[in-house]
């Protein structure tokens, strides 16, 4: 019984010290961890120089393309699309390896003892080896050139894949972007209703103290308040959302902190608005760099001299 007694009670002051320490201050979370991850590879600093699409610029408006260009460094989507990209490159380059010859070498060692007749000691003979060796799949009926063209193909439309991503981060961006300046323009007339409803009900108030208005304007006056704080908190909550929107598309910690600064940009006039002709004119494209190329492999054939170029 006693030890029985004296294990409960270890094990309720350990449990009371455990309760008591403090809980150790947990590290800020950063503001970006896509964009660090970036910037560590060395790839934010060539994104950030290459433009923004046209359409951006033509806003005006410098913290939108600033944030248009932080989205297709940070973007978790886009670099996903980079990656499958990348992959696909690759994978092209491997399956074109198969056209080449494939070259073998390695070397070899061993060693056979032979025990002396009569005696304790042994014969050691070592053997080195060594051997090189060459294969060469010609192709002859085109097999291994198709298959390359087609993962070459693939690459190319994983790269156009990337392109449309692009495009679309960009517009995702610039959409998220209007929706806070909207959100936050509307909190902000929502405050000024809810000051002038809170006015208007401190002078009914003393209207009605004094006998100069009745019961039903008082309760008019409080219910129009009432309404004006709801749709405060409406406005706030739905700012919240679209900063977070934001975040997201950007990278960031979604925290709900993030506001802007500028207003809406004043557009232009469209003309012939509705005309097919004006709208594919407008249609975003986006033009990847050039990118040089080496000559084919020696052992191309001329129908694979355009799966031999390396890869972009």
């Amino acid at each position: 019984m006693r030890r029985a007694a004296r294990l409960v009670t270890g094990l309720t002051l350990t449990l009371a010290v455990g309760s008591c320490a403090s809980r150790p201050d947990l590290p800020e979370a950063p503001q970006n961890f896509a964009a660090a991850q970036a910037m560590a590879a060395g790839e934010a600093a060539a994104l950030a120089a290459e433009p923004a699409p046209d359409w951006v610029n033509g806003l005006g408006v410098e913290e939108l393309t600033g944030l248009v260009r932080e989205a297709r460094i940070a973007n978790p989507q886009l670099q996903a699309a980079e990656a499958r990209a990348q992959a696909a490159r690759y994978r092209a380059r491997g399956v074109r390896g198969g056209l080449l010859p494939d070259l073998f070498a390695g070397i070899g060692r061993s060693r056979t003892e032979t025990p002396v007749p009569g005696t304790d000691d042994r014969t050691r003979l070592d053997l080195y080896t060594a051997q090189v060796s060459s294969t060469w799949e010609v192709d002859v009926w085109g097999r291994l050139t198709a298959r390359t063209l087609a993962a070459y193909a693939d690459a190319e439309a994983f790269e156009a894949d990337l392109n449309a991503a692009r495009i679309s981060t960009a517009g995702r961006t610039a959409r998220a972007w209007v929706n806070l300046v909207t959100a936050q323009q509307l909190l902000a007339l929502a405050r000024e209703d809810l000051d002038t409803r809170n006015r208007a009900l401190d002078l009914t108030q003393r209207r009605y103290d004094r006998g100069l208005a009745d019961s039903l304007a008082l309760r008019t006056a409080r219910a129009q308040t009432a309404t004006a704080r709801a749709n405060e908190a409406q406005a706030s909550e739905a700012m919240l959302i679209a900063a977070r929107a934001l975040q997201e598309t950007l990278g960031r910690y979604p925290d709900g902190q993030l506001q802007t600064g500028a207003a809406l940009p004043a557009l232009a006039t469209l003309s012939a608005a509705g005309a097919p002709q004006n709208l594919l004119e407008r249609r975003p494209t986006y033009s990847p760099p050039r990118r040089a190329s080496t000559p084919p492999a020696s052992g191309c054939t001329k129908r694979a001299r355009r799966c031999c170029r390396a890869s972009p």
